[in-house]
């Protein structure tokens, strides 16, 4: 059982792309990342501290400055040893295998098909469905009283990077493979319900006033009003948060709170309803289990190890409270004189008698042993 839980438990650390396998996906990682960092600091910016700066500069922060700012800051972190002494000098990595230019970014060119499919497959299916009769859902009283928050657009448009951070950040193959199935099942199960089930929602109108109602008009102007339901968005970055928790703690939990946030956006600016986020992350959860339940049922394992583990210490303890408890007065001493004992022989060896005889050396000249008789 020890074995058995030491292999799980090990980390998957090494499924994380490096700087030295692949530097053009690192960089493509951390300007996605930088992106949805430029997005936070606009919906920040622009709901508590709107600043008197044109569009176009707005623009340039989310696109240009901030993810290049983001980029150089990893490479610099990366490559610390570049830029400060060192006694040692780091060793140098192993030279990887020759390859061509397809299997070198095989997964940036799948990245980049999955995006198109993704995007192309949505803008496809609502321009069949157009002429279509579409349907409403119910909505909740406190739904319908939600104002639109138009400084939300930027909390919405993260999802764009964020689906693609699994493309970029993961390696191992085997892995890369089923969360890549999965992506591609989730968008034919949502294409499906759109094609057969459109769903439409009615949209307040817009007054732009302000970069943020500027944005959402462009989101509104791009992406129709109809299927709605379930929510693409939502299912995209939670089955990207699930992807990343899976090798990377830290990460992946933040990616999965990035995703409660898109999951709010898309209310908050009047995009979905309360249960097109719903149906999607019962979808997303479902398919994730179906390809990852191998992975799932070992994590199980893992932690019903060590609840074991818990269990038997907890009991040992109980047992030798209650032991001692029962010894009583003299007994009691005894049995600590007894254990004191044992430990100060195990330390410093075992207490000579003073009366004893001295044991016999080769050195010794011969005795009589008549005369140690009285």
């Amino acid at each position: 059982m020890d074995a058995r839980l030491k292999v799980l438990r090990q980390r998957r650390t090494d499924w994380i792309i490096t700087w030295q396998q692949n530097k053009v996906r690192w960089i493509l990682f951390y300007y996605l990342v930088g992106l949805i960092l430029s997005c936070l600091f606009l919906f920040l910016e622009e709901a508590f501290f709107p600043l008197p700066i044109r569009y176009l500069h707005k623009s340039l922060t989310i696109l240009v400055w901030i993810p290049c700012a983001t980029v150089l800051v990893s490479i610099a972190v990366t490559n610390r040893h570049r830029f400060l002494p060192t006694m040692d000098a780091d060793p140098q990595p192993e030279e990887p295998a020759p390859q061509d230019f397809f299997q070198r970014y095989a997964q940036i060119l799948l990245a980049m098909l999955m995006f198109g499919i993704w995007a192309a497959g949505y803008y496809f299916i609502a321009f069949i469905t157009e002429a279509h009769t579409t349907h409403t859902l119910p909505t909740f009283a406190w739904e319908r009283e939600v104002l639109l928050t138009p400084e939300f657009v930027f909390i919405y448009l993260t999802i764009y990077p964020t689906f693609l951070l699994p493309f970029l950040f993961i390696h191992q193959k085997d892995f890369f493979r089923l969360f890549s199935f999965a992506y591609i099942t989730v968008m034919c199960v949502c294409y499906l319900v759109y094609l057969f089930y459109p769903v439409s929602i009615d949209r307040p109108e817009l007054v732009v006033h302000s970069f943020s109602t500027w944005v959402l008009g462009i989101v509104y102007g791009a992406d129709r009003p109809w299927n709605c339901f379930p929510s693409l968005h939502v299912a995209m970055s939670l089955l990207a948060a699930l992807t990343i928790l899976e090798v990377h703690r830290i990460r992946g939990m933040l990616t999965l709170l990035l995703t409660f946030w898109i999951a709010f956006s898309t209310v908050l600016i009047k995009q979905h309803y309360v249960l097109d986020v719903v149906a999607a992350m019962l979808l997303t959860v479902t398919i994730y289990f179906v390809y990852m339940r191998r992975k799932i049922l070992n994590t199980l394992y893992v932690n019903i190890l060590r609840a074991e583990e818990n269990l038997e210490k907890w009991i040992n303890r109980k047992i030798d409270s209650r032991v001692w408890d029962s010894l009583e007065g003299p007994l009691r001493t005894r049995v600590r004189e007894m254990v004191q004992t044992m430990i100060d022989e195990s330390l410093t060896g075992p207490k000579k008698d003073p009366d004893s005889p001295r044991p016999f050396s080769e050195g010794d000249p011969p005795r009589n042993i008549q005369e140690d008789k009285p």
